[in-house]
């Protein structure tokens, strides 16, 4: 495998191998995502002044006078989760309450800690391991991604220390889909680490020939698991996502193919598939329609899917990684219609602070603070926002 980008022409060959599944899948017609700057919103509800509704307005003072209060109100409740389900969404907003729920589940929800994962493997308890994987997957209300999040929690890079402990584990549980979907993972990390953040021309050889030989052991790996348990999502998004850079398109196909009809919980994959459609990978308009309609298909079932559309919309907007085009900041609250994740909260809150945005900050740092309290960052962020906020004139 070599990492490439594909451009141009070139590009959207490759993408006719992704495309010709999705097109041809049966999928229903789902609603087409638009840039931001001619995104159609949802109408205003009433509570919403005019003044906001103004092109070069994103919050008025009224608005963010009764946000700051609703924030401080639910900030005092000393239970994480039901201070998360009564936190104020960001005004004039539709976030679904559903959603909301559970991505509060999704980020709350208990897991085991790098400590508890040490201690059962190197104890030869990997069967108990297993076993509380297994019951929270299949209580998906109450522990919605379960086994993502452990993953996002414990090996979001590569961990090289623990892959011993992953090896373990595979022989002490030969059967084990989540570990060989975690040592895929892993994997796959270290051989990002391993072939280092320089362009492909400024990378000796010898980081690309390393770089090949640990993702080739992720290929299996992955490959491993979805043989032992063919409805595990985190293994599909994995394959996709290491499809994604090196551009391999057959086995992104695959892996989307094969996850969808094996009826697995769609959000690893879609949430993945977000960044593959989006415009500067391998996306057309056509495959961020398609990946909508698996949005509609199965939100109702899977309400944390509300967190996708957002995210599609900030790609291509590109507000996840820059700041807003012209400084148009309201592009903020096309984007942030529907519930979004806190990672995405936390670049736009912090993008507006840079910019003296003090409204804009507080609100999405405040959004982004309303499911996990652990960014001090963000909690920092949010308090020098509050203290430039215009709350309009004080009653008298």
């Amino acid at each position: 495998m070599r990492l490439m980008r594909l451009e141009g022409a070139s590009r959207n060959a490759a993408l006719l191998c992704f495309m010709t599944f999705a097109l041809s899948g049966g999928a229903v017609a789902g609603p087409q995502l638009l840039a931001p700057t001619t995104m159609k919103v949802k109408p205003q509800s009433a509570s919403v002044t005019q003044e906001a509704a103004d092109p070069f307005t994103v919050f008025t003072p009224q608005d963010m006078k009764a946000f700051v209060a609703a924030a401080a109100k639910a900030d005092a409740l000393k239970d994480p989760m039901k201070r998360c389900l009564d936190f104020p969404d960001p005004p004039g907003s539709h976030w679904s309450r559903e959603g909301i729920t559970a991505y509060c589940r999704y980020i709350q929800q208990p897991t085991i800690s790098l400590e508890e994962f040490d201690r059962l493997i190197s104890g030869g308890h990997a069967r108990e391991l297993d076993q509380r994987l297994a019951s929270w997957e299949a209580d998906p209300k109450m522990h919605p991604a379960a086994f993502r999040k452990f993953l996002m929690e414990n090996f979001r890079f590569g961990d090289a220390a623990r892959q011993v402990l992953i090896e373990s584990w595979k022989q002490q549980s030969p059967d084990s889909a989540y570990a060989y979907a975690l040592s895929g993972w892993n994997y796959e990390n270290l051989g990002w680490a391993a072939r280092g953040d320089a362009r492909g021309a400024d990378t000796p050889q010898a980081k690309m020939d390393a770089m090949d030989k640990l993702m080739e052991r992720a290929r299996g790996d992955f490959d491993k698991a979805v043989r032992l348990n063919p409805r595990l999502s985190a293994a599909y998004a994995g394959m996709i996502s290491l499809g994604t850079p090196i551009g391999d398109h057959d086995y992104v196909a695959q892996a989307v193919k094969q996850g969808l009809q094996a009826k697995a919980d769609k959000f690893p994959i879609v949430i993945q598939l977000a960044t593959y459609t989006a415009t500067r990978w391998y996306g057309t308009p056509a495959a961020r329609q398609w990946l909508l309609s698996q949005v509609e298909q199965s939100i109702a079932q899977e309400p944390l899917l509300h967190v996708v559309r957002p995210l599609m919309s900030a790609y291509e907007a590109e507000i996840d990684h820059k700041d807003p085009v012209g400084g148009d900041w309201t592009v903020y609250r096309r984007v942030f219609d529907d519930v979004a994740t806190t990672s995405l909260l936390k670049e736009a809150g912090l993008a507006a602070l840079r910019h003296r945005q003090y409204s804009v900050a507080y609100v999405y740092l405040s959004e982004s603070e309303r499911s996990d309290t652990s960014d001090q960052e963000v909690t920092d962020g949010r308090a020098q926002a509050l203290s430039f906020v215009d709350q309009g004139a004080a009653d008298h």
